[in-house]
């Protein structure tokens, strides 16, 4: 080793350190932020499936001649001739399983069956309805968000 050579080490400087340190902040709060959307998307994914679901469920239902509120004695089952018009609302909890008090719901299903003039079949439109938060709501005007199947069913 020489005498009175100089060492050529350099630091970073304090504003270096600071903008990496903003950099870094930013990039952690971006990545944050991307969390939370994908968790309230999640969230709100699970729920349209389970709309889908309960829809798709009353509409089978309705084609064999079982309501929706998953009653499958023989005493439930609906002639076709009972198959018209609006039903009452049928209400779910968060789970899927149908619940008499709507307070205690998360979902509202109804359906329209209109039985076509030459008595072969029925067009059937079931709409399930939900809130993002709380409870099912009681109207269809008070929901916000809302998934609608259409079929026919065929008439014995």
């Amino acid at each position: 080793m020489k005498r009175g050579s100089q060492v050529n080490e350099r630091g970073f400087t304090l504003v270096e350190s600071a903008v990496a340190s903003a950099i870094l902040s930013i990039g952690i709060l971006a990545v944050a932020a991307l969390s939370f959307n994908i968790v309230t998307l999640l969230a709100r994914t699970g729920s349209s499936t389970l709309a889908i679901n309960l829809a798709t469920s009353t509409m089978e239902g309705l084609e064999v001649g079982l309501p929706p509120d998953g009653d499958v004695s023989v005493d439930a089952q609906l002639p076709f001739s009972e198959v018209t018009g609006t039903s009452d609302p049928f209400y779910f909890n968060r789970i899927g399983e149908s619940v008499e008090d709507e307070t205690t719901a998360r979902f509202m299903v109804m359906w329209v069956a209109t039985p076509h003039s030459s008595g072969l079949y029925t067009d059937i439109r079931v709409t399930t309805y939900w809130n993002r938060i709380g409870p099912a709501p009681t109207e269809p005007e008070e929901a916000v968000h809302a998934i609608r199947l259409q079929g026919r069913v065929m008439l014995p």
